[in-house]
């Protein structure tokens, strides 16, 4: 088996590579990563003829699991993010190199002809990763973003597989080498394979149904605004009609104390001409629409509290494609101040907005002393929403990612800070 064995492990190990290649987000360039995987193939492949070659002195175990911890490694390396998904990934890896092995060791058991043994295994490799990368990487990926702490989970459950697996074949090895012996761990792989493609399926819908939740909330938030606003103008539009007919009225008094030279009564009817006109003046917080609609509803939300939103805003006309799901988060984030703010004494009661140009980008910064201690997860640092409904940080951090924006908050101080460069 010696010779056929070396080239199944062969076969198998440049398909760990290759799998590696299609599930990480490189940390470096494609050039260089596609240089240290082939490096790594080259290592390992060499090991692997070593083991061959060293197999009769009883180390050639010792080989394989110094491959596989040299594997893991360079994943690590090579990984745009070194934690435990980047250490899943590896894992996942190991676990996909091995159903061909087993698949070998089946073929040789059965007696079949090595070339077509060879040939079933290489076929059975290159379909099982298509169907790997069809079905999980998109999950998988999406994933790695959106449930970071449940990576730990997720690799001890894998590991633990992939130790049974061992301990379930150097059981079978002391047996009769027959071809049922060796279905038990293929069956094993195949339900391991099963179940991550399951699990990643439903940490993706669970989170897309999470993200239409928030969504619908922040809408609900977002008509509620656009109402109001609507209201603001149907009023504003009533108080025009009633300024525009004292106006003629006060134009008529002007002229018949023209006539009778009532220059006093003149004075007196021009200066209460002038208190109608600031009352109808609309209130301007800056240049961009959707911006300056979100700053004066939150103007009004923070007086009906009693709190006051102190405003210092340079925000261009435009924004870009993105205005509309900016002036939402800005406004989530808002309402969070305002959930804060309600539970202060009214003197603390203070949210300061500021924006500014920074050349073609916007600069937007929210600061209000937090309700009690404001608590940070610890994988992303980003605060924990206390309202329990709106967006939470973590989307807040996608969307401003997907805008090509930054985001950066913590403390400063008592108070709590949030920046966003977009």
């Amino acid at each position: 088996m010696g010779g056929y064995q070396l080239v199944v492990y062969g076969i198998s190990k440049i398909c760990i590579v290759v799998c590696v290649g299609l599930f990480i987000r490189p940390r470096y360039g494609r050039r260089w990563t596609n240089l240290c995987l082939c490096l790594g193939a080259a290592v390992l492949l060499g090991m692997e003829y070593l083991r061959y070659v060293l197999a009769l002195h009883g180390i050639h175990q010792r080989l394989t699991n110094l491959a596989e911890i040299l594997g893991l490694a360079q994943v690590l390396y090579l990984s745009e993010k070194r934690n435990w998904g980047a250490l899943f990934t590896g894992i996942l890896a190991c676990v996909y190199g091995t159903f061909g092995i087993m698949l070998g060791k089946i073929g040789y058991a059965w007696g079949a002809p090595p070339v077509l043994s060879i040939a079933v295994v290489t076929a059975v490799d290159v379909l099982l990763l298509l169907a790997l990368v069809s079905w999980l990487r998109p999950a998988y990926w999406r994933l790695q973003e959106a449930c970071e702490q449940e990576w730990r989970l997720l690799c001890v459950m894998l590991g633990t597989f992939l130790l049974e697996l061992y301990l379930l074949y150097g059981a079978l090895k002391s047996s009769p080498q027959k071809v049922r012996y060796y279905l038990a761990p293929v069956i094993s792989l195949m339900a391991v394979y099963l179940l991550v493609i399951i699990v990643f399926r439903m940490m993706d819908r669970l989170r897309k149904e999470e993200v239409h939740r928030q969504m619908q909330s922040v809408l609900a938030v977002s008509e509620a605004t656009l109402r109001q606003e609507m209201d603001e103008i149907q009023r504003m539009e009533r108080r025009l009609a009633e300024y525009n007919h004292d106006y003629r009225h006060m134009l008529r008094m002007l002229n018949g104390m023209l006539a009778e030279s009532n220059y006093e009564g003149m004075k007196t009817a021009l200066e209460q001409m002038q208190e109608p006109l600031r009352l109808i003046e609309p209130r301007h917080c800056c240049d961009n629409m959707v911006i300056n609609g979100v700053l004066i509803y939150f103007i009004r939300k923070l007086e009906e509290i009693g709190g006051t939103l102190h405003i210092a805003a340079q925000v261009p006309e435009s924004l870009g494609d993105y205005e509309w799901e900016i002036g939402i988060v800005l406004g989530n984030l808002l309402q969070d101040a305002v959930h804060s703010c309600a539970q202060l004494p009214k003197q603390n009661r203070n949210v300061y907005v500021k924006a500014r140009q920074a050349g073609v980008q916007t600069m937007l910064e929210l600061r209000y002393l937090p309700a009690g201690t404001m608590s940070f997860e610890k994988e992303t640092g980003l605060p924990v929403s206390a309202r329990g409904e709106g967006l939470d940080m973590r989307s807040v951090a996608d969307r401003v990612r997907a805008w090509g924006g930054q985001l950066d908050c913590g403390m400063d101080g008592e108070w709590f800070f949030l920046r966003i460069l977009t």
